[in-house]
This record gives structure tokens, C-alpha cells and sequence, in this order.
């Protein structure tokens, strides 16, 4: 029993030694860092894995604890938080250069710095979320998750926006743009610590009835990454916001009849 109990905490440890481990290899990315951009990829998807099966492992096993739920919150500030916040004070930096500039101007570091509005509200999001008891079925505000994973999807469009290619497509010229990073970091900041309801993905049953706007989420999202990759990230993002309005709109109609 004891043992037990700590499986959940040691895999916790683990999405944060993945964040940790992620900032320093991005303290040494440079923009043709092919191989560092494959080891922050790997320790991103290995925090979001770790993040899911500590939370799986604490119900599974029916050991969680109020110590647990707080190292889970430290994990993720640091993760999901720490970690987007400095890729995207990068990319912002990146954003401003031309192809052939080295460094970009102090004038424009400033503006790069907007991108640690990230790990901040992502903070006081997890400490809300903690004391937060109506976010046990669905979410108030955008989950850090959620969150890192978009802006992990902007660090890679932004990247790629640096290459020295004619035509990058739509989605990358416009999610590489200055301002647009600038507006998506407040944004995105607001969002997290917003009143918006969010679907969560704690299945009570499989029903499709029950569940028909999860499965149509998890559907769109599955054609989305096929079809663009991580480009599409963005666009599947967006669509979480309006399949979570539709699912609780279709939720306050079922609970009028």
C-alpha cells in the first residue's frame, strides 16, 4: 500500500523532470537546432504523457491526495507553462528578424518578452483550478495543457516560417506574423484564467448520445492533424472552443426538457 501510493507522485516527477530537462535544451536552441528540436519535441509529448497517466494511475489505484493534486500543479506551472512561455519568447524574437539578420533589436526584445505572460497566467490558473469546484465534469477557462500544446504548435510554424522558402502557405505566413504572436499571448493568457465553459474528456460512460461532441472533437481533430500536422494544431484549437459551445448549449436544451 504504501508503494502504491507513490507511483502517482513518481509519475508526476516525471512530466516535471521532462519540463526541466526541456527548458535547458531550448536555452541552447538555435534556429537550424534540428536535433534539439527533436529532443523538446520528445520531452513535450513525454510531459503530456506523463501529465495523463499520473491523474489515470491516482483514480486507478484510488490513492489521490491533496499533496498529489498540488505537485501536479508544480509540474505543469513548469511544463506547461515555463517551458511554451520561453519558446514563445523566441519565436516573437525570431518574428521580428528578417531572413538574414543574426540578432534582432533592442526595441524588439521587449515586445519577446510579452511571452512570459504564458508561465505567469498559467500559475494563476492552476491555483484557481485547485480550489475550483466546479471544473470537477468540464473546465472554466483554457486547460495549460491544451494551452502548451498550441503554442508548442506556433513554435513549430514559426520555425518553419525562418526557412528560406517563396510560399510557406497561409497558415504559416499568418500564425509567423509579430503582431499575431503578440495578440495570441494575451490572448491565450486571458483564456486560461477566463469563465468560458471547456469540454473535459472524463468519460462517465461510452455512449455516443452522452459523449457524440467528445467523438466528433476527437474526430475533426484526427482529420485536422492529418491533413495539416502540426500546422493544424492552431485550427483544432479552435475548434475545442466551438464543439465545447455547442456541447453545452445541447446540455442546457436537454436539461430544459
Amino acid at each position: 500500500m504504501e508503494l502504491k501510493k507513490h507511483i502517482p507522485n513518481a509519475l508526476t516527477l516525471g512530466n516535471l523532470a521532462c519540463g526541466v530537462l526541456g527548458i535547458i535544451f531550448l536555452m541552447g536552441f538555435e534556429q537550424d537546432g534540428l536535433q534539439n528540436r527533436m529532443i523538446i519535441f520528445q520531452l513535450f509529448v513525454a510531459a503530456l504523457v506523463f501529465d495523463f497517466l499520473d491523474g489515470l494511475a491516482a483514480r486507478l489505484l484510488k490513492v489521490s491526495s491533496p499533496i498529489g493534486k498540488d505537485l501536479d500543479s508544480l509540474a505543469d506551472v513548469v511544463s506547461f507553462g515555463v517551458l511554451p512561455g520561453l519558446m514563445m519568447y523566441k519565436a516573437i524574437g525570431w518574428s521580428f528578424q528578417t531572413p538574414d539578420d543574426a540578432e534582432f533589436g533592442i526595441q524588439n526584445q521587449y515586445f519577446a518578452y510579452l511571452g512570459l505572460m504564458i508561465p505567469l497566467f498559467s500559475a494563476l490558473r492552476l491555483a484557481k483550478f485547485n480550489h475550483d469546484t466546479r471544473q470537477s465534469s468540464g473546465f472554466r477557462g483554457l486547460p495549460t495543457p491544451a494551452n502548451a500544446i498550441f503554442f508548442f504548435s506556433i513554435f513549430l510554424i514559426v520555425l518553419k516560417s525562418r526557412r528560406h522558402s517563396v510560399w510557406e502557405g497561409p497558415i504559416v505566413q499568418f500564425f509567423s506574423h509579430p503582431a499575431v504572436l503578440l495578440v495570441l499571448c494575451i490572448v491565450f493568457s486571458l483564456l486560461l484564467v477566463s469563465e468560458i465553459k471547456l469540454l473535459a474528456f472524463k468519460f462517465k460512460s461510452f455512449g455516443l448520445k452522452e459523449n457524440w461532441t467528445r467523438y466528433l472533437f476527437f474526430a475533426l481533430s484526427f482529420y485536422l492533424y492529418a491533413l495539416l500536422t502540426y500546422q493544424g494544431v492552431p485550427l483544432i484549437i479552435l475548434s475545442y472552443f466551438l464543439i465545447s459551445f455547442v456541447h453545452y448549449r445541447w446540455v442546457e436544451k436537454s436539461e430544459r426538457v
